[in-house]
């Protein structure tokens, strides 16, 4: 069984490969569009690629829903998403 603490850094690393690797890594292949879950904090952080990478970096709160540039008429609800 691992700690918490092991976890909690564990989660901490994961999620911070995701904003900047896996980010990267997306940007580059044209996704045009990437949210990334904050299971901890309970948060969508939306991100939108423009010509030069990432232009839009938006934090949604549970109380918040998301609405998807990439592919209009799409939303959530953050809430929806921690169910």
């Amino acid at each position: 069984m691992s700690s918490p603490c092991y976890r909690d850094t564990t989660e901490f690393w994961e999620l911070e490969n995701d904003r900047a690797t896996k980010a990267d890594t997306y940007a580059a292949l044209g996704v045009g569009e990437l949210w990334l879950i904050d299971t901890k904090q309970q948060t969508v952080e939306q991100r939108v690629l423009g010509p030069g990478g990432w232009v839009s970096d938006l934090v949604h709160t549970i109380a918040d829903t998301v609405h998807a540039v990439r592919l209009p008429g799409f939303t959530c609800a953050v809430r929806a998403v921690f169910a």
